[in-house]
């Protein structure tokens, strides 16, 4: 992007215009020696010190970016453990369980998926449908695009997250937005005993994947 001479006034995006894909890399960024900032009218997404043009981080709030505020690895976190409890092979669901106990958890989950190359394409579905819908939920939640267009994109990446997790799953998961879960409280009771997960879900996303606890043998 070319420089500005003038401060910039923020207005309304739409999704296809942002760049969701960097944005949803800055909002899972754990790391913490990074600072990305986002342009509220071109949409573009850089880190520190990314800049061709010139512009050094001091001067960028002039220039009309703001900074993101990077979630530190929590939603990426549950969205391994989601996954994870969602595999319906007992021993891969374990092992990747297993990875995520204690320290060090990203790598090793990384690693246990080497071992299970079935699972690693749809991880990457879910994993990047997961991350995008955050970068759409904060463009939303930050006032820069609409209510309709999120919605939209939203779908799309609830309906490949859902999509990675039946395939892993083995059986097609039945699905409840969390606030009708009471009232449909004997069936989530009935699948369950028949031994098969259930998708809780608020809006266009999963919020939470409930299975059948078996401890390893």
């Amino acid at each position: 992007m070319g420089a500005m001479s003038e401060q910039v006034t923020p207005g309304l995006l739409t999704v296809a215009m942002t760049d969701v894909q960097m944005l949803a890399e800055a909002l899972d960024d754990g790391g913490g020696d990074t600072t990305w900032w986002f342009h509220p009218v071109s949409g573009d997404v850089r880190e520190s010190g990314d800049w061709s043009d010139g512009f050094d981080d001091d001067e960028l709030q002039d220039q009309g970016w703001i900074v993101v505020h990077p979630n530190r690895g929590r939603a990426s976190f549950e969205d391994m453990s989601s996954f994870a409890q969602a595999v319906g092979d007992i021993r891969a669901r374990d092992v990747l369980l297993v990875a995520l106990e204690g320290k060090g958890a990203f790598r090793r989950f990384r690693d246990a998926l080497r071992t299970l190359p079935d699972l690693r394409d749809q991880w990457h579905i879910w994993s990047d449908a997961r991350s995008e819908s955050r970068a759409i939920r904060w463009l939303l939640d930050e006032g820069h695009v609409g209510d309709a267009d999120a919605d939209a994109a939203m779908v799309e990446r609830r309906r490949n997250a859902q999509g990675a997790i039946d395939e892993v799953s083995g059986r097609r998961l039945a699905s409840f937005d969390i606030n009708d879960a009471p009232a449909h409280w004997p069936e989530i009771v009935a699948s369950l005993d028949r031994g098969e997960p259930i998708s809780l879900t608020r809006g266009s996303d999963v919020v939470a994947l409930i299975t059948n606890y078996e401890p390893p043998t």
